[in-house]
């Protein structure tokens, strides 16, 4: 398992205070959603949003080089409005509807919403583009490789 350094202090959360609800997202989800992987995306979309479709496939573009699992919790009105995106992405990501008093008490402001999450750790980092999420990823997988790479050659052989 790779270790997770804390980017608690993000520049997104001077800009969004409601990162203290979505901490514990984990308790907002159902168990058996949840993936076995170490990292995850989770991203918070509205079936009123006319950036959220597009950001969805979007996402699922970027994504398609590193093979995230990916949850959406996805903010309805009507059980139509699931059907549509059930339909439209078929089974590329696992489809968690909320109501809006939902969105209320996790205190999203705005759609469409990326996180990358750790399983053990929560939230690493928020993002309001698929592409920010994508490449911070890569990014810490690199840093996390440079890092194990250091360590080796720390150790004194023999």
């Amino acid at each position: 398992m790779n270790p997770v350094p804390d980017y608690s202090t993000s520049a997104f959360e001077k800009y969004l205070p409601n990162m203290g609800e979505l901490s514990n997202i984990n308790q907002w989800l159902p168990d058996e959603h949840l993936p076995n992987e170490d990292y995850w995306i989770l991203s918070i979309t509205s079936s009123t949003c006319s950036a959220c479709f597009p950001g969805i496939e979007e996402l699922l573009v970027y994504n398609d080089d590193v093979n995230l699992p990916h949850i959406n919790m996805l903010e309805v009105e009507k059980e139509s409005d699931v059907l549509k995106y059930s339909t439209h992405f078929e089974d590329k990501f696992i489809n968690i509807p909320i109501n809006k008093e939902m969105a209320k008490k996790l205190r999203i402001q705005f759609f469409p919403y990326f996180i990358l999450m750790h399983s053990e750790h929560g939230i690493v980092h928020n993002a309001t583009t698929p592409q920010h999420i994508i490449n911070f990823y890569q990014n810490l997988m690199k840093e996390n490789q440079q890092n194990q790479l250091s360590s080796r050659e720390l150790v004194p052989e023999g």
